[in-house]
């Protein structure tokens, strides 16, 4: 993995040392361009340039400056940078009308969706990244990400869904970070309406959830969980 390394340290159990190799996620600053002007600057995990696009395409759509892929007319992508232009320029009033959807979960296919995060090789053996992924709402997985911090996670789902034409309003974002205001405003930027996370939400997100009309669970654990925001029609019938 081109995104991790060893590193020697010291594990104590009980009142014993031990001298173990283990295994750390690298960070990677990247900035994006617009039109040659830095919109926003962040920290990823993993430099190949599929993560890096996928983050800005992401990015790009959750800030109302795209609306589909092939408004992208190019994206240079290099060790530190992504150089995007554009062919239409949105604006950013994008959290305006309440998420309309007519499908239906379960409860079950919300549990084993959530229950795939914990799976990922990063996580598995760093413990340090967050991750989220995207399902159909009969439970196929589309497309999950590692990241070192959870919008960016996020942002490449998101960002792989714009790539590959999927329908997010036919879309279930789940994820193992909190779900604060800012969090559930990108899930309504993107048009999707179900987020689910093994965290808690913020009593900001929950207010963002119920005037997008976002069905909104967290704790997501084993075979319970917390609906923050129950949207209407229902989106998770028992």
């Amino acid at each position: 993995m081109n995104c991790t390394v060893l590193n020697n340290i010291v594990r104590v159990e009980g009142h014993k040392r031990f001298d173990i190799e283990d295994m750390q996620i690298k960070e990677c600053p990247v900035s994006l361009m617009l039109e040659g002007v830095e919109i926003t600057k962040s920290v990823i995990t993993s430099s190949d340039n599929e993560s890096k696009e996928l983050w800005a395409l992401g990015y790009l759509k959750c800030n109302g400056i795209i609306r589909k892929f092939d408004d992208v007319s190019s994206m240079d992508i290099n060790e530190n940078r992504v150089e995007v232009k554009i062919n239409n320029r949105h604006v950013k009033n994008i959290c305006n009308e309440p998420i309309s959807v007519t499908w239906s979960t379960s409860p079950g296919i919300i549990f084993d969706s959530i229950r795939w995060l914990g799976s990922t090789p990063l996580f598995r053996a760093t413990g340090g990244t967050h991750v989220a992924a995207i399902f159909s709402p009969e439970g196929e997985r589309y497309f999950g990400a590692e990241d070192i911090g959870r919008h960016n996670a996020v942002d490449k789902v998101i960002g792989f869904a714009l790539k590959e034409s999927i329908d997010l309003s036919r879309v279930m974002l789940m994820t193992s970070g909190r779900m604060p205001n800012d969090m559930v405003a990108k899930t309504w930027a993107a048009g999707i309406g179900l987020m689910a996370s093994v965290s808690a939400a913020s009593a900001d997100g929950i207010e963002t959830a119920k005037r997008a009309n976002i069905t909104l669970a967290g704790f997501v654990r084993g075979d319970r969980m917390n609906i923050y925001s129950d949207s209407m029609p229902k989106r998770i019938e028992c």
